[in-house]
């Protein structure tokens, strides 16, 4: 039982991210980023609006960059930086 739990605690490592999580500003509202890399090289870096404050009210889509490369910070800065040249982002942190 205990080499079943030591194999299942080392398939799935705790993720330390939400400590370094980037964020993304369209005009004052604060934006979560997310990072999910998909098949081989790829990723795909998201920018999620907040869910609407008042009935009623639209919410905004998910901006979603996808790009090829192996390291996480640059794939995220990379993405950002195009989001923002493009005009869908005013700013971000990361």
């Amino acid at each position: 039982m205990q080499r079943l739990l030591r194999y299942i605690a080392a398939a799935f490592p705790p993720q330390s991210e939400t400590s370094t999580m980037a964020r993304a500003f369209i005009g004052t509202t604060e934006c979560q980023v997310t990072v999910d890399k998909d098949l081989g090289d790829s990723w795909a870096v998201a920018v999620v609006p907040p869910p609407p404050s008042r009935k009623g009210e639209r919410s905004l889509a998910p901006l979603v960059v996808k790009l090829q490369g192996e390291d996480k910070e640059k794939i995220t800065k990379g993405a950002l930086e195009i989001l923002q040249q493009r005009g869908q982002i005013d700013r971000f942190e990361l």
